[in-house]
């Protein structure tokens, strides 16, 4: 400790009889720090210098050249101008380098470089000694020994919580399922009301009987007619023999009733003229008489009459 102490003396001395012969009374340093005491690696070590000038001066202070020393980092100087006393009329600037070694054992810093210029431009270059210092092992004696870092606590996982609700789903969906089965059960198929068929007949009449209601012929609408009574036995037929009249021509709907043994030579020949008395009205505008246009409703209710009997007979 005594021996850090005179290094730094004699350091100061040697820096101060320097700046003195070079430039006396004009440029000086007036105090210096440099703890060297329990380095260990990577720790940041400051090299503090006060220097004061002449106000006039300008001061540049060079980065540590450190190309032969790899293992030592030093960050640029900062320089902070600090106010004089009273009585001094010089400029004092404080310089501070921070300096970091990753190697342990003896190392020297190279000289500090300042550059002074005056008024004139003329530059003075001052050099600092070499400073020394040691770098010791990372972890000093009283240090206390280093433990393996403990792995992340992990919270005990209470599981039943977790279980009591799965449980209570379960549960959940069980009672559904049974108390829907059980509705299921319960439910009573009400009987669908079945009605018999209306027999082809009563709806051939009833739909006659609407259009004699429209009063078509005494309006002049023969041909409108004509076309609905056609359409209302052709619905007839397709009730009673199964024929699919509204899809068919004239002459294949005759060449189908042909061959059904319900309706008579007499009666074939009657439903003959009627549909071609209806296709010559719609078709060739053919303009009937009223007279002979009731005929039509006369023709389609006997053909309904007569083969409805037949039918009839044949049930019973």
């Amino acid at each position: 400790m005594k021996f850090a102490k005179i290094v730094r003396i004699f350091a100061c001395l040697a820096v101060s009889a320097i700046l003195s012969t070079s430039s006396p009374a004009q440029v000086k340093i007036k105090s210096y720090q440099f703890d060297q005491t329990n380095i260990t690696v990577g720790d940041p070590i400051q090299l503090k210098l006060v220097i004061e000038t002449d106000p006039s001066f300008e001061i540049r202070l060079d980065a540590l050249d450190l190309r032969d020393q790899p293992h030592i980092e030093a960050n640029l100087p900062i320089v902070k101008r600090l106010e004089p006393d009273s009585q001094s009329r010089k400029a004092i600037y404080e310089v501070v380098y921070e300096i970091r070694a990753f190697l342990t054992g003896e190392h020297k810093l190279p000289p500090l470089t300042i550059r002074i210029e005056d008024q004139e431009g003329k530059e003075i270059q001052l050099e600092t000694p070499a400073y020394s210092f040691e770098v010791k092992k990372t972890k000093p004696d009283d240090a206390t020994e280093i433990r393996p870092i403990n792995p992340p606590l992990t919270p005990d996982l209470n599981l039943l919580p977790i279980i009591l609700a799965i449980l209570l789903l379960l549960l959940i969906g069980v009672m559904g399922i049974f108390l829907y089965r059980r509705r299921q059960d319960q439910v009573i198929d009400e009987p669908t009301e079945t009605r018999p068929k209306q027999p082809a007949h009563e709806i051939a009449y009833q739909r006659l009987n609407e259009i004699e209601q429209k009063k078509l012929i005494e309006a002049g609408k023969i041909k409108p007619y004509h076309t609905e009574v056609s359409d209302t036995i052709r619905c007839y037929i397709t009730d009673r023999f199964g024929i699919t009249a509204l899809e068919l021509t004239t002459r294949d709907l005759l060449q189908r009733l042909s061959v059904q043994k319900e309706i008579s030579i007499d009666q074939f020949q009657r439903v003959e003229h009627f549909f071609a008395s209806c296709d010559l009205v719609k078709f060739a505008r053919n303009q009937p008489s009223k007279a002979e246009s009731h005929i039509r409703m006369t023709e389609v209710r006997e053909f309904i009459g007569y083969t409805k009997q037949m039918l009839t007979d044949l049930t019973d």
